[in-house]
């Protein structure tokens, strides 16, 4: 079979320049073989059904013939088994303990001639077979097994034939859309019309893409978030999805992709049984809307080229006048930039640094996010952090995307993210859409403070630095640097001179509430080199460590050297 399908493939690139077919690919012929269609074999028309009558629509995709006792090691699923009882001529019994082993390895039936071998089958062995619902069956004793293995063998593979000319046609048929210029919602009808089931893609970026008519469908239920909880399903063959309180078998199919989250290709057992062809055929389908999908991330790409640098530029104040911001956004299709206020919000994970296209990656499942919410937000990456443009229109109540209350976005972020330590360093509101540098320039200053200081509010304004703010818009002075140098110079000169790590170990003291065991645990050192280090700071400051007010002047003086280095 695999070099069946390997000449379908050849075959199927070919075919690429023909044109599609204007009829749609025929039903098979050839109908699947079962158990109970063993009987109609003139062959087998004096056999008869012992036990298992409830498996007798078993399928059968094979046959084979077992005359040795250790044929549980060779057997495959789908298999119709023929024995002439010789590996149980002395020991009858022993069918008991191989039934369950049989049904375990997905046989479809036993055959076994009697009367030679074997005179009678074990009634227990009976009766597991029909609570198993396995067939077991008598052949007639003048059955010679090579015709038999011929006879079925052959209606077998003119099934499979079969299969095989149809999945090539149907695949045929959807190569001809796109060669025809269609895009992937045509791609999709056509393969619905081929499978006779809704068919819905859910893309790297968690968006869904369907047919018109699917759309229509599954209206109220394209915003469910159960459509991607089908990643995270152990098997990602099959599971289910439960939609309106009903539960549709689904068939999926892994599109791979340079994205951390690939496509899926999601087949839904909605008016019709999905059959094995059905299932053959999505997974054939993924190379050709890989082609596709590659082609529609290609355009994006470019799009959100042009987008991205519009956002740069607006965040960096490189427009000077109203009119050179209207005319770039849009160029860049952004038509709604210019009405109402903005705020400007830097995304802060205090647990990991991102890539830029992990970033990339995140900050388009926002905007997803955000716009089925009935919201939009604007986003750039400048210097490797992902920078937010967030609109806040006054009359606009029921906007919960705004700069007084940004929770929205930040439970997004953290849902997206699986990180609970993701906030937001946000500036101050803008009416006028040229001034949105400042707002960017608070943001970054509150992002830089936030740092320095481990602020890790889930949201920072201004407002809330409090004396951190102050310290930060200190200017170079001759009163600054004299404070400096009291408190903290001699601590980084002996540092510099001996290789040693007294201002860390000062800074951390403080950032964990003066609790030296956890100042070692997060140093990786030992407590007893904490207290030494400590003792140290004390001697060649000649301060003490215990005095309120010298705590209190020794993190001013740990702030500000961390804000200007």
């Amino acid at each position: 079979m695999p070099k069946l399908y390997a000449v379908l493939k050849r075959g199927c690139l070919m075919k690429r320049i023909q044109d599609k077919p204007t009829v749609d690919v025929p039903d098979i012929k050839t109908p699947i073989l079962r158990c109970r269609d063993l009987f109609l074999f003139p062959l087998l028309k004096d056999a008869k059904l012992l036990a298992g009558g409830k498996g007798l629509d078993n399928l059968i995709e094979r046959i084979n013939v077992m005359e040795v006792p250790d044929v549980i090691d060779w057997v495959k699923p789908g298999e119709f088994l023929m024995t002439t009882g010789y590996p149980f001529r002395d020991n009858a019994e022993a069918l008991i303990e191989l039934i369950p082993q049989l049904v375990k390895k997905g046989v479809s039936a036993l055959g076994i001639k009697t009367k030679r071998f074997i005179h009678e089958i074990p009634s227990q062995a009976l009766e597991i077979a029909n609570q198993l619902n396995f067939p077991i069956i008598e052949l007639p004793v003048g059955t010679v097994f090579s015709d038999v293995v011929r006879d079925v063998m052959e209606r077998v593979l003119f099934h499979e034939v079969e299969q095989i000319s149809i999945l090539q046609e149907r695949i045929q048929a959807m190569s001809s859309v796109l060669l025809d210029g269609g895009g992937m919602k045509d791609l999709l009808k056509r393969l619905e019309q081929l499978l006779g089931n809704p068919i819905v893609l859910l893309d790297s970026s968690n968006r869904l893409v369907t047919s018109d008519a699917t759309a229509i469908l599954f209206e109220e239920h394209l915003l469910d978030e159960s459509w991607q909880e089908l990643r995270y399903l152990p098997e990602m063959g099959s599971g289910y999805l439960k939609l309106d309180g009903r539960q549709i078998r689904i068939y999926m199919s892994d599109i791979p992709g340079k994205r951390r989250l690939h496509s899926l290709l999601i087949l839904l057992e909605w008016r019709q049984e999905v059959v094995p062809l059905d299932c053959l055929t999505l997974d054939r389908t993924i190379t050709i809307a890989g082609l596709e999908m590659m082609n529609i991330e290609a355009k994006r790409q470019v799009e959100s080229q042009y987008i991205d640098q519009f956002i740069q530029d607006w965040l960096l104040g490189r427009f000077h006048n109203l009119s050179d911001l209207r005319i770039r956004a849009e160029a860049c299709g952004c038509y709604n930039v210019l009405q109402g206020g903005y705020s400007t919000a830097i995304v802060r994970m205090a647990d990991s640094k991102p890539s830029v296209a992990e970033l990339h990656e995140l900050l388009e499942m926002l905007r997803r996010a955000v716009k089925l919410e009935g919201k939009e937000i604007y986003t750039a990456i400048i210097e490797g952090e992902a920078i937010l443009v967030i609109p806040c229109n006054e009359d606009n109540s029921n906007l919960n995307l705004n700069p007084i209350n940004p929770s929205k976005i930040v439970h997004l972020l953290r849902k997206l993210q699986h990180n609970d330590r993701v906030s937001l360093c946000l500036g101050k509101r803008v009416d006028k859409p040229e001034e949105l540098n400042t707002s960017y320039r608070e943001a970054k200053q509150i992002h830089k403070i936030s740092i320095i200081c481990a602020l890790d509010q889930s949201v920072l304004t201004n407002d809330e630095l409090g004396v951190y703010s102050l310290l930060y818009l200190l200017p170079e002075c001759e009163e600054v640097n004299h404070f400096q140098k009291k408190f903290l110079q001699p601590l980084l000169d002996y540092d510099a001179k001996h290789d040693t790590n007294l201002v860390e170990t000062l800074q951390m003291y403080f950032q964990v509430n003066r609790n030296m065991k956890q100042t070692a645990e997060r140093l990786f050192t030992h407590y007893n080199t904490v207290i030494y280090r400590l003792e140290r700071v004390k001697d060649i400051l000649v301060m003490d460590l215990e005095n309120p007010e010298i705590q209190l002047q020794l993190q001013l003086a740990l702030k500000l050297h961390q804000m200007r280095v």
